[in-house]
């Protein structure tokens, strides 16, 4: 299965985004998603109460990075565990 890989990196209180695309061989398209955001940038928002933040953290949607600023260390081992667990 052929995999591409988007990333959208961010140095500042925002979120970073990982994507896995797929083409799946009846033509239509897969993907994993996975974010990443500073743990300031995670206070800020969660005082903000304008998305379960929370919510995805626990359900691991998201990765809560420590700092006040990305890391993209995180993202890269994110990405290369991901690989290694399913064989893309």
């Amino acid at each position: 299965l052929k995999c591409r890989i988007g990333v959208d990196l961010t140095s500042k209180l925002d979120i970073a985004s990982v994507l896995f695309h797929f083409e799946l061989q009846d033509g239509r398209i897969a993907i994993k998603h996975h974010s990443f955001m500073p743990e300031a940038a995670y206070i800020m928002r969660m005082s903000q109460r304008r998305q379960p933040w929370d919510l995805w953290k626990k359900q691991k949607w998201i990765t809560v990075t420590p700092g006040e600023v990305f890391d993209d260390r995180f993202m890269e081992e994110y990405i290369f565990q991901t690989m290694e667990k399913n064989k893309w």
